[in-house]
C-alpha cells in the first residue's frame, strides 16, 4: 500500500506541535499557582494552535478535497489562538488599564501612519481588529467554502471575493496587533521596526 509522502510528513509535523503542546501543558501546570491561574490557561490555550492547526493540515493533505471544509476550523481556531495570546499579554501587563499605562509609557512613534498616536485609540484599534478576526472572519470562510464546493461561475467569482475579504481581515489585524505588542513591550521594540517598513510598503 503505497503512502503519501505529502500526508505522512503532515503526520510527523502533527506528532512534533502535539508532543510540544504536552511539554507546555505539563510545565504550565506544574509550576501554577492560585496568582498565575489564569495567565496559565491562556498560555495553554494558545500553545493549542500548532497541534490543532496540524490536524487540520494533516486532514486536507490526506484528503485534499477536504480542504474548502478544513478552512473552516482553521479560521476558528486561528482567531481563538489571536485572542488567546492578546489576553496573554493583557494579563501579563496587569489589565487593560495597566495596558495602556504601559503604552502611555512609551513614544507611540512608528513608521506608518496606521499607528495612533493616543495609546487608548490604539488599544481599542487592537481590540476591534481582534473581535473581527475572532468573528467576522470565520464567518466570511464559511461564506468562501461554501461556494468553493459549487460548481457555478458566480460561485467560484464570490469565492475569491470572500477569501480576499477573510485576508484583508488577517493582515489588518495582524498589522494592528503587531503595532500593540511592538508599542507595549520592549523586547519587540527592536524586532517590529522592520515590520514597520513592511506594513508602509503594503499600505
Amino acid at each position: 500500500m503505497a503512502v503519501d509522502k505529502l500526508a505522512g510528513t503532515g503526520a510527523i509535523f502533527f506528532l512534533i506541535t502535539l508532543a510540544g503542546f504536552l511539554i507546555v501543558f505539563g510545565v504550565q501546570y506544574r509550576n501554577m499557582t492560585a496568582a498565575n491561574e489564569r495567565l496559565t490557561i491562556l498560555i495553554t490555550r494558545t500553545a493549542m494552535f500548532l497541534p490543532l492547526y496540524s490536524f487540520f493540515m494533516l486532514i486536507s493533505l490526506a484528503a485534499p478535497k477536504a480542504l474548502g471544509a478544513m478552512q473552516i476550523p482553521i479560521a476558528f481556531v486561528e482567531g481563538y489562538s489571536f485572542y488567546c495570546f492578546l489576553a496573554v499579554l493583557v494579563e501579563n501587563l496587569g489589565g487593560p488599564a495597566k495596558a495602556v499605562e504601559a503604552l502611555q509609557g512609551r513614544p507611540l512613534i512608528c513608521c506608518t501612519s496606521q499607528c495612533p498616536t493616543e495609546p487608548d485609540k490604539l488599544y481599542n484599534k487592537v481590540v476591534w481588529a481582534v473581535f473581527w478576526f475572532v468573528s467576522l472572519r470565520p464567518a466570511v470562510v464559511i461564506l468562501s467554502a461554501i461556494c468553493d464546493y459549487s460548481e457555478s461561475n458566480g460561485a467560484k467569482v464570490a469565492y475569491l471575493l470572500f477569501s480576499l475579504v477573510a485576508f484583508a481581515i488577517l493582515v489588518r489585524s495582524t498589522i494592528h496587533f503587531v503595532l500593540f505588542c511592538k508599542c507595549s513591550t520592549p523586547v519587540f521594540c527592536f524586532f517590529w521596526f522592520l515590520t514597520d517598513v513592511l506594513i508602509d510598503c503594503v499600505l
